[in-house]
């Protein structure tokens, strides 16, 4: 966020607000160790950075959310995970 607010594309105040709500903003923390071997399996298509998101959408059973095109199709290519691309605003 910080170089949207030095490309002046998100107003300052907005983005420190943004910030301010992050404390409020429900996280569950996954182990990632559990994942690997499923990291591994995914090596020849993902990163492991990729990988890693791929195997925890499909161990909890939720959508793979991304802006990330590549990723997306990748995920949906190799995986039966489903995936949700998002755009950027306009």
């Amino acid at each position: 966020m910080c170089r949207q607010v030095q490309q002046r594309s998100i107003d300052p105040v907005r983005a420190q607000l943004a910030i301010e709500d992050l404390g409020d903003f429900p996280l569950e923390i996954f182990p990632s160790l559990p994942l690997r071997g499923r990291v591994w399996e995914l090596r020849d298509n993902l990163t492991a950075a990729e990988g890693f998101f791929v195997a925890l959408a499909e161990q909890v059973d939720e959508p793979l959310a991304t802006k990330d095109h590549g990723l997306a199709l990748a995920a949906r290519t190799h995986t039966n995970v489903t995936v949700i691309e998002l755009t950027a605003r306009a």
